[in-house]
This record gives structure tokens, C-alpha cells and sequence, in this order.
């Protein structure tokens, strides 16, 4: 009875999928780097700034997040 009533309750939870890759552009959408998001904090950060950081695609509509970030590319 528990497994089921456990079964039924996941069934109306949602889970927000998160991204292994994402698109970033330092020169508003003319060139792309594709990251991984779990290099964070290794490869990219996400700084205060006035664009997005990160985007789904390699489009300029497809952003991620809140605006007013920037990314910085770290050596």
C-alpha cells in the first residue's frame, strides 16, 4: 500500500530537467562555445553584468536563467 501511495504521489511531481550542455557568447550571438554544466566554476562562471549567460541553443532567443549576468570564460 505504501509503494503505491508513494507511486501515485511521484506521478504528480514535476522535476524541472537540468541541462548537461549549454551555449554561450561573449560577442552577442556571432560566435558559440558549447559548456558543460558541470564544469562550472572550472571552465565558465557566471558574473553580474547585463545579458544572460547561458543559453539552451545557439540562438540569441534561447536563454537560460535571468538576464543581467554575464559570462567569463576562465583560462
Amino acid at each position: 500500500m505504501a509503494a503505491l501511495l508513494i507511486g501515485i504521489g511521484s506521478a504528480f511531481t514535476t522535476v524541472k530537467p537540468m541541462l548537461s550542455t549549454v551555449y554561450a557568447t561573449t560577442d552577442n550571438g556571432v560566435t558559440w562555445r558549447q559548456l558543460d554544466t558541470a564544469d562550472y566554476g572550472t571552465t565558465y562562471v557566471c558574473n553580474s553584468g547585463s545579458d544572460f549567460c547561458t543559453y539552451s541553443a545557439e540562438d540569441i532567443n534561447s536563454p537560460i536563467g535571468d538576464k543581467n549576468q554575464q559570462i567569463e570564460l576562465l583560462p
